[in-house]
């Protein structure tokens, strides 16, 4: 049995598969709390285990907390969507990271990218991470973007997926039980059962 947090990341990528089919043409509701809690433990596992760097990483007993849905993760840190990625650096299937550190010669992880089967996304333990991102003050990291530039949306109401054949599939995600749509309605999620 899955825990909630690999469900959900399971849900997305059988979406993800299903949606190679040209006629698919549905959309996905999840929880926002449950892949950014999903997002920050692969990353906080991938540091653990040292593959994120030559040294490995130990988190902060606060960020495991909140991981495990104990304690709330401040405003800032967690899940970013994230727009002008270099497809060439988008990994097509499965997960990929790659760390993003405040200070590389100390191994300070600032964050990572996160590809789930080619879905971008940002998990920031930083709250000023993504905006020094944006502004091109992580020079190592500038090949890694179009030219166009970088945007990260903090805690995005829906992701929506592009695909080669068919119209774009929508992944909606929920923050505090509440999906909120562009037309400005809102409905609770999940629904009570």
């Amino acid at each position: 049995m899955l825990s909630p947090l690999d469900a959900v990341a399971g849900k997305i990528s059988l979406f993800q598969a299903r949606a190679n089919d040209e006629s698919f043409n549905e959309a996905l509701y999840v929880e926002g709390e449950l892949l950014e809690r999903w997002l920050l433990k692969t990353v906080i596992n991938n540091a653990v285990a040292g593959w994120m760097g030559p040294k490995k990483w130990l988190p902060v007993p606060d960020v495991v907390s909140a991981i495990f849905g104990h304690s709330p993760i401040p405003d800032g840190i967690g899940l970013y969507s994230v727009e002008g990625v270099d497809p060439l650096h988008k990994p097509a299937g499965g997960i990929s990271a790659m760390p993003v550190f405040l200070d590389y010669e100390r191994q300070l992880l600032g964050g990572a990218y996160i590809s789930i089967n080619g879905m971008p996304l940002f998990a920031a333990f930083d709250t000023e991470l993504a905006t020094r991102l944006e502004a091109g003050n992580m020079p190592k990291l500038k090949q890694r973007f179009s030219p166009s530039g970088l945007k990260h949306l903090y805690h995005p109401g829906a992701i929506v997926i592009s695909r080669n054949r068919g119209q774009p599939v929508v992944l909606g995600l929920s923050w505090k039980g509440i999906l909120r749509f562009a037309d400005g309605t809102t409905v609770a999620f999940p629904p009570e059962r």
